[in-house]
């Protein structure tokens, strides 16, 4: 009957949100072996942000910790006894235009795919919608710090948000971006990769651009991934500037190879791909083998291939594990060499692609098998492949076990900042990791 009473009392308060309580209602929305001890005490949807902040003032009421997923499927938790979770899925709606034209405001729960066909619409685009993500949101793209490959002359997400709003565990609503003034300081890299770690974002503006009316692309076949990274200096800084310039390894090009017919040929160790706004007269090596895409339907014919290689992977291999690095380009080679002698030792496939610089290199682990000990192997490799990666100047994003806590690589003004951020959106310390770490 007591608990009764907190759920009504929550339901009146927030009428629009959905409280599921019960190991009846909470089971379906959630994946995985489950323990006793990893139910939360109830999952709560709210449908705005005004029930949001109800909802976790709720929690601060009832001095229950906070976990806080998607919604966009079955959530994987660990020991969430006691605690509420909150799925966000319901924080969309309609986008809206900036007054200036080139601006959009897009709650967090808004789908990828609904934002690129309405910019599409608008003869508009936002540059980090390139690849688009299955089932990925505004705001899980910007927790887990997904980059696209268009960021070589326009930057990453960051560089193409005006604005974030999100609602801290107190209730209290924050905003920040490039345009702070006063005192307030932009604090978007902090928010960016963290989770829920700050709050809870709920809206986002996106700085647009107007869609070109050509591109050009080129795709190189490299012999070598020392030749990849030799063209890759030559075109990174010039005139007119690459929009694009992501690459392909020997085992991703090889399963591109096998996802694409006739695509690339059998002699090919590497693959980099170099897109520019317009149409571009690229002088290229006559020895070099390349394919060149003018236009936009080309063009993104072209991508289509090149993007099919998640997919690909996927269907030759059933289980993986993933990481993602941040690496400047000088350290291409000195990576690779290094994922070739790790994956070596352990007999395990690692398919390496991505954009260096200011976008990521993704390393899938491909299991042969889904034994508990091959994922430990991949998941070791991987933490492995973290500290060659701050060797070589870079650091890790996302390894096996999750997000990697990057404030461990920030200098200590920057770290002062984050303890003074966490203080002041989760004061009582409310908010609980959807998943704890697993030490592989």
């Amino acid at each position: 009957m007591i608990l009764f009473d907190r759920y009504s009392k929550l339901k009146k308060q927030a009428p629009g949100a959905t409280v599921h309580a019960g190991q009846k209602q909470l089971l379906p929305l959630l994946s995985g072996t489950l323990r006793k001890n990893d139910l939360p005490e109830l999952i709560v949807e709210p449908s705005n942000v005004q029930e949001l902040q109800t909802v976790l003032k709720f929690a601060a009421e009832k001095d229950m910790r906070v976990a806080v997923a998607s919604g966009h499927s079955p959530a994987a938790v660990h020991e969430l006894e006691g605690a509420m979770l909150i799925l966000v899925h319901r924080l969309s709606g309609p986008s809206q235009l900036s007054s200036d034209g080139m601006g959009l405001w897009v709650n967090s729960g808004t789908p990828l795919e609904t934002i690129a066909v309405e910019l599409a619409q608008r003869g508009l685009v936002w540059l980090p919608l390139h690849p688009l993500e299955p089932g990925e949101t505004m705001g899980t793209l910007f927790a887990r710090a997904a980059e696209g490959v268009r960021c070589h002359r326009g930057g990453g997400v960051l560089s193409n948000i005006r604005r974030i709003e999100w609602v801290g565990y107190d209730g209290e609503r924050f905003a920040t971006g490039p345009g702070s003034t006063g005192d307030n300081i932009d604090v978007s890299p902090l928010l960016f990769g963290s989770g829920a770690r700050y709050g809870i974002m709920t809206r986002f503006e996106l700085a647009l651009e107007a869609i070109p009316e050509s591109r050009t692309l080129l795709l190189c076949e490299c012999q070598s991934i020392q030749e990849l990274s030799d063209i890759y200096h030559g075109w990174r800084y010039g005139v007119p500037m690459p929009s694009a310039l992501p690459f392909w390894t020997g085992i991703a090009t090889n399963a591109l190879r096998q996802g694409n017919d006739n695509f690339v040929s059998e002699s090919a160790v590497g693959l980099l791909a170099c897109e520019w706004e317009g149409n571009i007269g690229v002088d290229v090596a006559p020895e070099l083998v390349h394919q060149r895409s003018e236009g936009i339907t080309p063009v993104n014919h072209m991508w289509q291939n090149l993007f099919r290689l998640p997919r690909t992977l996927n269907r030759l291999f059933a289980s993986k594990s993933c990481g993602r690095y941040r690496l400047p380009s000088e350290a291409l080679c000195d990576f690779d060499e290094r994922v070739t002698e790790l994956a070596r030792d352990r007999s395990l496939t690692v398919a390496v692609w991505g954009t260096l610089d200011i976008g990521h290199v993704n390393v899938w682990v491909l299991h042969p098998d889904d034994e508990a000990r091959t994922a430990r192997r991949a998941a070791e490799l991987l933490e492995r492949l973290a500290e060659d990666a701050l060797n070589l100047q870079g650091c890790p994003v996302q390894l096996a076990s999750g997000m990697s806590d990057v404030s461990l690589y920030r200098d200590a003004l920057t770290q002062s900042w984050e303890l003074a951020l966490v203080s002041k959106c989760d004061p009582a310390s409310r908010h609980k990791p959807l998943r704890a770490q697993t030490t592989a």
